[in-house]
């Protein structure tokens, strides 16, 4: 369940960007803004994110936004509160370390950790990833460039949240269906993160469009087979991607050599791997949602994703 602010709990948005699923229209003064905003954003000559490039007005891009931003988390209101989200962050470090060198990327670290340690009591910055930011930060330099941040683990639906969650998305998408055959779908998805019960929703969906029959155990089935089978399924192509993103070679190589005779036999047991050499890997895919260990064993976490990487990856 989202949590829900109290009354006093004010949002400030400076720029909103339409994603995947739409977006709510909101009235002029949803998100208020104030004269130190409004400077904040005189000041940026233009922002770059995912090659989309936002045009403002003065030089030095990088210094004024660093500056401006201070500024700004300094000026706000005693009984403000901001929160500032940050989608894809380990992903930008990685890029930039890519583009710009190792330093820039452990700069950059350093800047965001020097604002969040000179903001007020009423900010809260919110890093997300598809990649661990740990293993990333680790990479790069051992100082504790990001030592002030908690991390949050975001587990499963329990059995009655993903039950849940599939009546609304068949509700939402007017797709009838019995529980016992939801309950069915639960049993074959097994690890109910909200991406893979969202796609298999989807593929019924798209098969009850087309048939406009009630959806069976046999849908279900053909649906978890074309999951597993489409290559071009961006989705899960994702996870094998990241992982060019992610990791140094020698480490990408040893990752996919363990993720390949998972996808093949199912497990691997801890007995059977130099722990010396793979203690690294292991923390990373364990960390990042590719597999799970349990009495010594490391398994993938979702089926659809270990009969998709044995046939894609």
């Amino acid at each position: 369940m989202l949590p829900i602010f109290d009354k006093n709990f004010v949002v400030k948005q400076v720029v909103v960007m339409k994603n995947v699923v739409g977006q709510i229209p909101r009235g002029e003064d949803f998100y208020p803004r104030n004269d130190i905003i409004n400077s904040f954003l005189d000041r940026i000559k233009s922002i770059k994110v995912a090659g989309v490039e936002i045009e403002t007005t003065q030089s030095e891009a990088l210094k004024s936004f660093t500056l401006a931003f201070e500024d700004l988390l300094r000026e706000l209101e005693p009984e403000s509160k901001l929160v500032i989200m940050v989608d894809e962050f380990p992903i930008a470090v990685e890029n930039i370390a890519k583009v710009h060198g190792r330093q820039a990327a452990v700069q950059f670290l350093l800047a965001n950790r020097a604002m969040r340690q000179r903001a007020k009591n009423g900010v809260l910055f919110i890093y997300t990833g598809s990649i661990g930011l740990p293993s990333v930060a680790r990479k790069l330099d051992p100082a504790p460039t990001i030592n002030d941040l908690n991390i949050v683990d975001i587990t499963p639906l329990n059995p009655k949240e993903a039950l849940e969650m599939c009546k609304i998305l068949f509700r939402s998408g007017k797709v009838p269906i019995d529980e016992v055959v939801i309950l069915y779908l639960l049993d074959k998805i097994k690890w109910h993160m909200p991406f893979f019960i969202q796609l298999l929703v989807q593929m019924l969906k798209d098969i009850w469009d087309n048939t406009q029959l009630d959806i069976t155990t046999d849908d279900i089935n053909q649906a978890l087979d074309k999951a597993a089978s489409n290559r071009s399924n961006a989705y899960l192509a994702s996870y094998r991607d990241r992982l060019d993103k992610a990791l140094t070679d020698d480490l990408r190589s040893l990752g996919l050599h363990i993720l390949n005779f998972i996808a093949k036999e199912g497990s691997v047991h801890q007995n059977d791997l130099n722990l010396e050499e793979t203690r690294n890997i292991l923390e990373i895919l364990e960390y990042d949602g590719y597999i799970y260990e349990q009495e010594g064993s490391y398994r993938f976490n979702s089926p659809i994703l270990r009969m998709w990487w044995q046939k894609n990856a």
